[in-house]
């Protein structure tokens, strides 16, 4: 279980624990109560559809939840966030403990999204089984709120992720393929206000996995293994100095890699572009490249 699913887990632990403090009956729906819940889905609904912002805090609640509020948009922390979320909802729920449990405990063996989803239909339902007596309609709103914008983060997260990792799986395949063609990469070298493209050529000896990677008479002796670069040197032209650093290769683009965070080119069109616009920020590297 990675961190922010036992922060989901941590936030259900600390409600379902405070809910089942006490059973209390459901009540009969009134027409009010119905058109109450109505609105409740719809503005659940609403709240799935786009989680920017401050979240909306209607202005009957109370001082407490407001304050809660405050405290979980300053919260950095993901497993103090949903502690947060887990001590709003007794107060929300308030007297009418047992559908809201039900509606919880249904939801404890899923992962975030689709607990959420779950949620946006169970809470109203629960709330309707009150027959809206005991909970406070606005309060289950902004902590629906909150619960949405924590399934939101973990989607943002895990996209990038799979991003990131798929990106470095093409970026590795693509260098794979262009040392064993003996290919070069483009480098654009900022002198002051000048500004060029250098070729840097792999040269592999006996194995790909070991050779030259260099421009010119000067380059740096390679190892390259599972996306990632081993540089000993410079060497050559009068130069030899004994830097060694490991170069993770990376995704940057269609036509680039980054190699040490640094962005190279797979052709000299792509670096003549690159270097046609604004000078790049410098990367820092280890070893002089």
């Amino acid at each position: 279980m990675n961190l922010r699913k036992a922060a989901w887990a941590c936030g259900h632990l600390v409600l379902v624990a405070r809910v089942l403090e006490v059973s209390t009956p459901a009540h009969a729906a009134s027409p009010e109560c119905e058109a109450r819940t109505a609105e409740m889905r719809e503005e659940l609904k609403r709240q799935a559809k786009g989680v920017r912002g401050p979240i909306e805090v209607p202005s009957l609640v109370g001082d407490g939840l407001r304050d809660l509020v405050r405290r979980y948009e300053a919260e950095k922390d993901i497993v103090r966030r949903a502690v947060l979320i887990g001590e709003g909802w007794p107060k929300a729920i308030g007297a009418c403990k047992e559908p809201f449990a039900r509606a919880f405990a249904d939801s404890a063996t899923l992962e975030p999204r689709p607990k959420a989803l779950h949620l946006i239909r169970a809470i109203p339902d629960a709330f309707l089984a009150c027959g809206c007596d005991g909970a406070d309609p606005d309060a289950l709103e902004v902590l629906m709120a909150m619960s949405i914008r924590e399934v939101a983060r973990e989607m943002s997260i895990e996209r990038q992720q799979r991003e990131t990792t798929e990106g470095r799986a093409a970026a590795t395949r693509t260098l794979d393929e262009l040392i064993r063609k003996r290919g070069s990469l483009y480098k654009l070298q900022v002198h002051g206000q000048d500004v060029s493209c250098e070729r840097w050529q792999f040269r592999p000896g006996r194995k790909l996995s070991k050779g030259r990677f260099a421009t010119g008479g000067l380059g740096y002796d390679y190892e390259y293994a599972d996306g990632t670069l081993t540089l000993s040197g410079p060497s050559g032209g009068g130069i030899a100095m004994g830097c060694f650093f490991k170069a993770r290769v990376g995704p940057a683009g269609p036509d680039s890699l980054t190699i040490d965070g640094e962005r190279v080119f797979l052709t000299p069109a792509g670096c003549e572009t690159a270097r046609g616009a604004d000078p790049p920020a410098p990367v820092k590297h280890l070893c002089p490249w």
